[in-house]
């Protein structure tokens, strides 16, 4: 009876060794997200639009693939180093736009919490012909829930210049 109870045993341990790894893997989610930029006009909420027009352009187009409930982060960022007199003085400042998402797979939905940060170097003319440089930072927080492949747009308007940005966000199950 004893040595039935270990066979057995060792028959399920070899069966479920050769199972794919795939069954036991989390579901996972490709974000993609694109960046649009346009210093004249609005930018429509239609990326084939938005393709074929003057002045709007496609800047960046990254994806990452992660769990479903995992952080995924995007940084299009350079750095940017303060000017001074004793550079090393000043630790360099990233520039540019970070995106933090978590997908949630919720049967044929993708429920997903998000940040998006913008930070920008706005240079300003200081007195006596002085370069002065500042880095703006704005944060956006969002969630909501999206279908597979949906696009998911995100304006933003720099009050300091007439340029506009849009961020498009998609999920596609993997």
């Amino acid at each position: 009876m004893k040595t039935t109870l270990i066979m057995k045993q060792a028959v399920l341990s070899a069966l479920l060794f050769l199972l794919p790894t795939s069954l036991w893997a989390a579901d996972k989610v490709m974000v993609t997200m694109k960046i649009l930029e346009s210093k004249e006009q609005v930018i429509p909420h239609n990326l084939e639009k938005a393709a074929q027009m003057k002045g709007v352009d496609i800047m960046v187009a990254p994806s990452i693939v992660s769990n479903s409930g995992k952080e995924a982060k995007i940084e299009i960022i350079r750095e940017h180093q303060p000017m001074s007199v004793a550079p090393s003085a000043f630790k360099k400042i990233p520039v540019g736009v970070t995106v933090q998402v978590t997908p949630h797979l919720q049967d044929d939905k993708i429920a997903y919490t998000a940040q998006f940060t913008i930070a920008q170097k706005i240079d300003n003319k200081g007195p006596k012909g002085q370069e002065r440089s500042e880095v703006s930072t704005r944060d956006l927080f969002v969630s909501g829930v999206a279908k597979e492949g949906e696009p998911i747009w995100f304006d933003f308007v720099d009050p300091n210049s007439a340029k506009k940005l849009a961020v498009v966000v998609t999920f596609t199950v993997k």
